[in-house]
């Protein structure tokens, strides 16, 4: 069994009273360990883990190595069938699926393993009402009779009309016991903490609805929702009062975090191509490409910052080296240390992954598309340093622990603050170190780069005030390249 961390005697006494339970605790203060515990003190027999793709891995290590526990990876066919076989008769009682694989897409029919009926949630073998073409159906494991359910990340079901949503509501809702963990919460407004509050707890300040919950406690301003006066705080009291919420702060740890920017500048023929598309929201055309053009400013951000990293697929005659170059730089200033690197496009993944392995570095990736196995042993790997580079999406983020490391390279910084809050987490970890940490931001001078990396490090920032910073710096800088480049 792990140990307790030294600030987990009060959320552990919180649990043990709790058979419904919310921890909105910090990113790698330990919120795994607690729902393991909240199993353990409740002693479930069967517990259903829903967890992002990219913290599986690290759930089965601390429940397998960490508290000798059997834990299930139901996103491996062979698991999956191997339980549908056997049921509860399978030693271990850990399940973990993946939050996607809780419901299968559109359309698809597959048969009922109980009755061979033609839908997998059949109305007579689990009630899930009548399948239509248009109705998420849920996967068996969805709709199990489980004791108990962890969702790691209720911040996936905020929205009230997402599919995941629904699925987390209508299947695992019913579940008697269930725990919810976030380590950020509230990561855009308050409307999002309501469903995840009445995901776990049925109702929230004695509502059962969003919308007559919102309406009680915000009030509409222009194309949003604000919180009435006093209603922010009315909120939190009312989260603190069923939930435990902790913070970094709360337990005295401050992080000792310090920011290195460097920069490189785009080749001409690229600059040339991006001022004009950062002034007029559109790519020219050759006589092998054709123009591209949008009304939308996170559209053409997305073709700005590929064109910053070098590689846009839409134009492949715009590709650059120019940032690798100075990835390669900043690598051999620390040699024989590990680090990651982190990238918004896979595009930019995939040339430094092949640019490296011509440099003779040993590297492992960590990307969306892996399974589960291949990410664990990627993961041991860059632990027990057979690779000294770790290749990371900044979106495959949740639970991953890269502590190993204490440098970061940030070769491209992704447009949602939570993505970059998350991502910047992966190599902190109080159990490991209280050593400095450094992020290391490759820059391409007189880009949107500067903009992202300029509102990352802005103080107090959350999701919407990055969001807007972001797009007062682009506002301004197209301002200013519209005057000075004519069409």
């Amino acid at each position: 069994m792990r140990s307790p961390l030294p600030w987990h005697d009060e959320p552990l006494r919180y649990l043990r009273n709790a058979r419904n339970a919310f921890l909105g605790v910090d990113k790698r203060l330990g919120k795994s360990y607690l729902a393991s515990m909240w199993t353990h003190y409740h002693q479930f027999p069967r517990v259903l883990i829903a967890a992002p793709l990219s913290a599986i891995p690290d759930w089965l290590r601390g429940l397998e190595d960490g508290d000798g526990e059997i834990a299930w990876d139901m996103t491996q066919h062979r698991n999956f069938q191997e339980w549908l076989e056997w049921g509860d008769k399978l030693p271990g009682r850990f399940f973990i699926v993946n939050h996607h694989g809780l419901f299968l897409p559109k359309g698809r029919r597959i048969k009922c393993h109980v009755c061979g009926g033609k839908d997998i949630a059949c109305k007579t073998c689990y009630g899930a009402g009548t399948v239509t073409r248009s109705y998420i159906m849920p996967n068996v494991l969805a709709v199990y009779d489980w004791p108990a359910v962890i969702w790691d990340e209720t911040t996936l079901i905020r929205n009230p009309q997402s599919q995941m949503n629904n699925v987390a509501h209508t299947c695992l809702g019913s579940i008697p016991c269930r725990c919810g963990l976030s380590g950020e919460y509230v990561p855009e407004t308050p409307l999002d903490v309501f469903e995840q509050l009445r995901w776990v707890f049925g109702t929230f300040m004695g509502h059962s609805s969003f919308y007559k919950w919102r309406n009680e406690f915000f009030e509409p301003l222009g194309y949003g929702w604000e919180p009435r006066m006093g209603a922010r705080e009315q909120i939190r009291n009312a989260v603190k009062q069923c939930g435990f919420l902790m913070r970094k702060q709360d337990v005295g740890l401050v992080d000792e975090t310090f920011y290195e920017p460097r920069y490189c500048d785009l080749p001409q023929k690229a600059k040339r191509i991006y001022d004009h598309a950062e002034a007029w929201m559109e790519i020219p055309g050759d006589e092998q490409h054709s123009t591209l053009y949008t009304k939308y400013s996170v559209a053409v951000r997305t073709w700005l910052c590929r064109l910053a990293g070098g590689y846009m697929p839409e134009r492949p005659d715009l590709q650059s080296n120019h940032k690798l170059k100075l990835l390669w730089e900043v690598i051999q200033e620390h040699p024989h240390e590990p680090l990651v690197v982190s990238f918004r496009h896979n595009a930019e993944l995939e040339a430094a992954e092949a640019f490296l392995a011509r440099k003779g570095e040993t590297t492992m990736v960590l990307r969306g598309a892996q399974d589960t196995q291949v990410r664990r042993d990627n993961q041991d790997r860059f632990r027990d340093g057979r690779a000294r580079i770790c290749l990371k999406q900044a979106k495959v983020h949740f639970g991953a622990d890269l502590a190993t490391a204490d440098t970061m390279i940030r070769y491209s910084l992704p447009d949602r603050y939570e993505d970059v809050s998350q991502d910047r987490d992966r190599i902190w970890n109080p159990s490991v170190k209280r050593r400095p940490l450094l992020y290391i931001d490759l820059i391409t001078r007189d880009t949107v780069d500067e903009d992202l990396v300029m509102a990352s490090k802005l103080k107090g920032i959350n999701a919407r005030y990055f969001m807007t910073k972001v797009d007062e710096l682009f506002t301004l800088r197209s301002q200013l390249k519209k005057g000075m480049i004519k069409r």
